[in-house]
């Protein structure tokens, strides 16, 4: 229902408690939940319902964002604090989501990092969490993994970082085993991590990674900085000035022409005040 919704109204929609599953629903001993999954739901919820329709479609058409589709890889999305990284990302995920929605061969997961939540501060929990989402949309996904965790049940033996995540993502989707499947893990907030994380070559795992990482991430990928400038280029304030003009009922009953003069005005300043302080005034707040 909520894929629906989305298509007939254009917009990147939260999901309810059954887009993003439980952990449980592996039915291991051997449990991958993590305590994290409330905790990315609702970052991810929040992060797409400040979202005003048509922002941020400008970056989606940026060339950088085409060449991550066409040869994979990472996408690194950075830039100035206060542009809303998050609010970018998620819609990015809702994007591919929406994408692959009828293809099997490929999943899409969100994690999101916070230092401010101990939950969201482990490493571990983000493949743990990442591997439920697949397994709750590719059955032999979910089988092969659940041999892998009873496996690791019977060793008694605690995992590190790295074969958490090479027994979950690297082994089940190296370009040998099965050439077609695919996923996209959209990591938020990982400037906020203190490690360094990489998948080898040779995985069918695509990266769409957000973060304030100032110089301290270049490579190779395809990256997106996000910047004030860069976003009043765009349209963005000025479609987002409109879309607050309407939310007062008084401005909402302006002629067309006059409520467009009104907006192009106040955009001017907008931009200015709301992203020096962190609070873009082109996303919309309850």
């Amino acid at each position: 229902m909520l894929i629906a919704e989305a298509r007939s109204s254009k917009q990147y929609l939260y999901p309810d408690s059954t887009t993003i599953p439980e952990l449980n629903i592996l039915g291991v001993t051997w449990s991958l939940s993590s305590g994290a999954e409330p905790y990315v739901t609702r970052q991810l919820r929040e992060s797409t319902q400040i979202q005003i329709a048509g922002t941020c479609d400008w970056v989606l058409n940026m060339k950088q964002y085409a060449e991550f589709h066409e040869n994979r890889g990472f996408l690194l999305i950075t830039g100035e604090p206060g542009t809303e990284k998050s609010v970018l990302t998620a819609a990015i995920f809702w994007k591919l989501k929406l994408q692959f929605e009828s293809d099997s061969a490929i999943s899409v997961a969100f994690f999101t990092f916070d230092k401010n939540i101990k939950q969201l501060r482990s490493l571990s929990n983000m493949p743990s969490f990442c591997a439920a989402q697949v397994a709750r949309s590719d059955n032999g996904y979910g089988e092969r993994i659940r041999a892998k965790i009873e496996e690791w049940d019977d060793s008694r033996i605690e995992n590190s970082n790295q074969e958490l995540w090479s027994g979950l993502f690297e082994e089940q989707f190296k370009t040998s085993l099965d050439s077609q499947r695919m996923v996209y893990p959209v990591v938020d907030g990982a400037d906020q991590l203190d490690q360094s994380y990489s998948a080898e070559n040779s995985v069918n795992i695509s990266f769409v990674v957000a973060g304030d990482f100032n110089d301290r991430m270049e490579c190779s990928y395809q990256v997106i900085r996000l910047d004030k400038e860069s976003i009043r280029q765009s349209g963005d304030f000025r479609r987002a000035t409109v879309a607050q003009l309407e939310n007062f009922h008084n401005l909402s009953r302006l002629r067309p022409q006059l409520k467009r003069s009104s907006a192009e005005k106040i955009s001017k300043t907008a931009d200015s005040e709301h992203t020096n302080s962190g609070n873009p005034f082109f996303f919309k707040h309850d």
